[in-house]
């Protein structure tokens, strides 16, 4: 950053012998003042090649070189005829001058061998224009100043004791480009000229007035390039002529080198510290590495301003953190840099952001730089809770999950995080994420497993940024419960085979394969069940069984699910027998459950009632075809009498006894139906022979 400061006052004069220097100056005072080490003489022309300085003298077609203490470095004879003593510029690599003598060339010099690279005519190529026509006072008389802006010159003419003399700025081809009236300056013309860029506070030129004829003693004076003063202003130690703009020499001082004159004597080279002009101060982004949640402070960018005297004060910044918000950065540094900008900001969530951070100069806002950087936000840690797990019934009701977590993200909400349960049985769910912003936060699941068991269940919570945190647990579903109710058929021959009980599970997942049931006959016997049905049931449990005897048996079942739950069923089944050879039959009107019966007997025609009608006299009650269990909805076929004898006994003490509703006889062949089967509790006194009547009570109902 440059101050400029404004001098209103004339300073003193500070005359230096040859090659002395001064450690510190303000604007005017004597940097350096010699007489150069080569010839010397009437000083017109100057110019800095950003090392060296060059110099001309009246008459003398030569351009002498020096250092900026004065040593000689050699010269050159500019190629042209005529061209002797005028101003100088220096465009980089070249050296421009214009003849001293009144001609309108502008030409452009090899700096090494004094060859003309390139000329042009102001004068011609500016036909009309008073900046070349004004006689007396245009840039061709007597040329004095002569500066390169970087792309064009700036030349003035001579007016010392000619007030209202022209400086015009002209391109490499002569053409003009900006012109103005030089302002007088304590009643005297300008002579040399010398321009000084600032992109900031608008570029300068710098004039010197000699004075001598106006008797105000030589001065220099700064206008803006419309040649409106400034109001900045020095008086100069000697009667000056062309003027050259140095930053390096007395750096970081400013200089203004003048080619001085002296009545009769030799030239001076002297400089003189001027303001300085703003140069862009540059700035660098710094990474930024932080995680969400946690304040960040530290650097975000460093930068430099080419002034030495520049201090943190004279600056403000702007961070844009990249997330939406922006805040005044923190300055801080020593005198002349370079300088840090610090900042303190917290990021509420994981990612990459781009930062931009804008540095500004408080006295010039125009002179700002932009420093870009990245902010690396990393993921804020999880950390685990409790996992709790209530235990379900299986195919019933569901085992329910808690698990608790905290994010040391103050600013974390339940949308960072997806939640999901193994089960440990081959299935997986999404969990529910609760909790208020910043925590704590709890993960809720269910499951129903649909065996029971020992499961190893674990939770994993992931946060958008990557971070994860996970439990694991252990549920132990409970078997269903399950029941039984006795399915087995009221009575059954001895050769059973068939359901005995019906099975029903509360777990709606459950297969047979989970089961096994133990069927206990009742006779002492038992023997293993075989489960049927579809998942889920119901199911049924059957068996197989051979009685040795008849009689009412109690059949208990028992079943154990393999998860452990049992149920246990009995029930009374009726177990009957069957004659061999054929079977006895009773009426269809002493069937009834409860009703004493004569099942066989010379009487059997009087004793059983048919509600088909009286049977033959001659049936005695045992029929011979079909002579294998009776079976209900046949017919059968009995010879007369007891010419069919019936088994000789014992008979079974529980019987199976065809019903029939009618009985009749045709020929010698008495016949029937059968209707209904009933079982009969075969009395004592049995015996073939129809006068030992088989008699009983009927017990059951076969069908």
């Amino acid at each position: 950053m440059r101050r400029a400061a404004t001098v209103a006052a004339a300073l003193l004069a500070v005359m230096l012998p040859l090659g002395s220097q001064v450690a510190f100056a303000a604007t005017g005072t004597v940097l350096a003042d010699f007489v150069p080490g080569g010839p010397a003489g009437n000083g017109r022309g100057i110019a800095f090649d950003g090392t060296n300085l060059y110099y001309t003298l009246v008459s003398d077609p030569h351009i002498y070189k020096v250092t900026t203490t004065g040593s000689p470095l050699g010269s050159i004879t500019v190629a042209a005829p005529g061209a002797q003593g005028g101003p100088l510029s220096w465009d980089g690599s070249a050296l421009w001058t214009a003849d001293y003598s009144n001609t309108s060339l502008l030409l452009r010099v090899n700096p090494a061998s004094g060859a003309i690279l390139s000329s042009c005519d102001f004068v011609a190529a500016n036909p009309g224009n008073p900046a070349v026509t004004t006689p007396s006072k245009s840039i061709g008389s007597f040329p004095d100043g002569l500066d390169w802006t970087g792309s064009s010159n700036w030349l003035s003419g001579e007016g010392g004791g000619n007030p209202g003399n022209w400086d015009a700025e002209l391109d490499t081809s002569c053409v003009i480009h900006n012109s103005f009236v030089a302002p007088p300056h304590g009643g005297d013309g300008t002579s040399g000229v010398a321009f000084v860029g600032d992109p900031f506070t608008g570029n300068k030129l710098w004039h010197a007035v000699p004075g001598e004829f106006a008797g105000t003693g030589p001065s220099i004076f700064q206008t803006d390039t419309s040649g409106v003063p400034t109001g900045v202003s020095f008086p100069a130690s000697h009667l000056t002529e062309d003027l050259a703009f140095d930053e390096v020499t007395f750096a970081p001082k400013c200089a203004l080198w003048a080619n001085e004159a002296t009545s009769g004597g030799p030239n001076h080279l002297t400089a003189y510290e001027i303001p300085c002009p703003e140069r862009p101060i540059s700035a660098t982004g710094t990474t930024i590495n932080g995680v969400e949640g946690a304040p960040f402070t530290g650097t975000v960018a460093t930068f430099t301003d080419p002034d030495p005297n520049s201090t943190a004060s004279e600056y403000t910044a702007a961070i844009d953190w990249g997330d939406g918000t922006s805040t005044a950065g923190t300055i801080s540094g020593s005198t002349g840099g370079p300088f840090t900008v610090s900042g303190t900001h917290t990021y509420t969530e994981e990612g990459t952001y781009a930062v931009t951070v804008v540095i500004t100069d408080v006295d010039t806002p125009s002179n700002n730089a932009t420093a870009h950087s990245t902010a690396h936000v990393a993921d804020a840690a999880l950390s685990p809770g409790t996992l709790t797990l209530v235990d379900g019934v299986e195919g019933v009701s569901p085992t329910n999950a808690t698990f608790t977590f905290t994010d040391a993200n103050p600013f974390a909400t339940t949308a960072d995080f997806t939640a999901t349960f193994d089960w440990g049985d081959g299935t997986t769910s999404a969990g529910v994420v609760t909790g208020p912003v910043g925590g704590h936060f709890t993960v809720t699941g269910s499951h129903v497993y649909t065996e029971e068991g020992s499961y190893t269940v674990k939770v994993t919570v992931v946060d958008d940024g990557g971070k994860t945190t996970s439990a694991t647990g252990t549920a132990g579903p409970v078997d269903a419960p399950i029941a039984a109710v006795c399915s087995a058929a009221a009575v059954s021959p001895q050769a059973f085979s068939g359901p005995v009980a019906t099975l029903t599970d509360a777990n709606s997942n459950g297969t047979v394969a989970d089961f096994t049931a133990t069927i206990s006959w009742g006779d002492a016997l038992s023997s293993g069940g075989t489960v049927a049905g579809p998942t889920g049931g119901p199911f049924t449990v059957s068996g197989t069984h051979t009685y040795a005897s008849t009689g009412f048996f109690t059949i208990t079942v028992s079943i154990v699910d393999d998860g452990g739950s049992t149920a246990t069923t009995s029930c009374v089944v009726l177990i009957f027998g069957t004659s061999v050879g054929g079977n006895f039959v009773i009426g269809d009107g002493n069937s009834a459950v409860g009703t004493h019966v004569t099942f066989w007997g010379a009487q059997w025609a009087k004793l059983n009632t048919l509600s088909g009608g009286d049977a033959p006299a001659a049936f005695k009650g045992f029929e011979n075809d079909p002579s294998t269990a009776p079976a209900c909805g046949t017919n059968w076929t009995a010879a007369p009498g007891n010419s069919s004898p019936p088994p000789a006994g014992p008979l079974p003490d529980f019987m199976a006894v065809i019903v029939s509703s009618s009985i009749s006889k045709s020929g010698s062949t008495i016949s029937g139906d059968t209707p209904h089967v009933v079982v009969v509790h075969v009395a004592p006194g049995y015996a073939p022979n129809p006068g030992h009547a088989g008699t009983g009570m009927v017990v059951g109902v076969v069908c």
